[in-house]
């Protein structure tokens, strides 16, 4: 299957889905997209020159929506789409110095990014499901992850451009079936910081309750700016 797809192919396919045409005050649309997975991989790749390098040449795409398929499986066929930010893909691959990097130029981290999952039976028939949530929400694996030290100072990169995750945020959900029709689910958090630790509870397992600790200690110090002493060494007292 071809793997870059056109942005007007695959609106077809969704109102094919859908089985009938787009209505932008209920359904989920899709942004126009860049198809150039050059950048992504090096994201994903932590290739932290070649990011950087990219942003300073083409500040005005670190707003833009990049492109992704992943086939997972051929019979029937089924593939994964994310239509994401740069600095969506940086949380996902929980590239940190992109996030730095991206934050820099302009990027904002609770501007939607939106995951496609669409199989097709072997009659033909059309399935996808497709969800919008803000891009914070996929460093939720970060949270499993990574130590505290890396997360505060991770979080300090959207602190130092006075991000405000005190915002009511949305997760939308939709699956386009015929002849099923088409449903929609719209979850409410009272700001990000709900919103992310509803994405960490999705996790479950033996790392789940300090991923849960450690999103209270990176939101308390995040709203009384004490990030800085969760990830930097104390410094050895000099003897006289």
């Amino acid at each position: 299957p071809n793997s870059k797809i056109p942005m007007e192919n695959l609106l077809q396919e969704m109102e094919f889905a859908r089985g009938r045409p787009a209505n932008p005050h209920g359904d989920i649309i899709l942004p126009s997209y860049i198809i150039d997975q050059r950048v992504i991989k090096a994201i994903e790749r932590e290739i932290f020159d070649y990011v950087e390098s990219y942003a300073r040449k083409c500040p005005n795409n670190t707003l833009r929506y990049f492109f992704l398929e992943d086939i997972t499986s051929l019979k029937p066929v089924k593939r994964h789409i994310t239509v994401g930010t740069l600095l969506g893909y940086a949380c996902r691959h929980r590239a940190h110095d992109c996030i730095r990097v991206l934050m820099q130029h302009g990027a904002k981290p609770l501007q939607p990014s939106y995951i496609l999952d669409w199989n097709t039976s072997k009659e033909g028939a059309q399935a996808m499901e497709i969800t919008e949530m803000p891009s914070i929400a996929l460093l939720a694996s970060m949270f499993h992850k990574c130590d505290l030290k890396t997360l505060a100072k991770t979080f300090s990169y959207f602190k130092n451009e006075d991000v405000d995750f005190n915002k009511i945020v949305e997760i939308r959900h939709q699956v386009l079936q015929q002849p099923k029709g088409t449903s929609t689910k719209t979850i409410q958090f009272k700001d990000a910081w709900e919103c992310l630790e509803k994405e960490i509870e999705k996790t479950q397992g033996a790392t789940l309750t300090t991923a849960k600790a450690s999103l209270k200690q990176i939101h308390s110090a995040y709203n009384t700016d004490q990030l800085q002493p969760l990830f930097e060494k104390t410094k050895p007292h000099k003897g006289k």
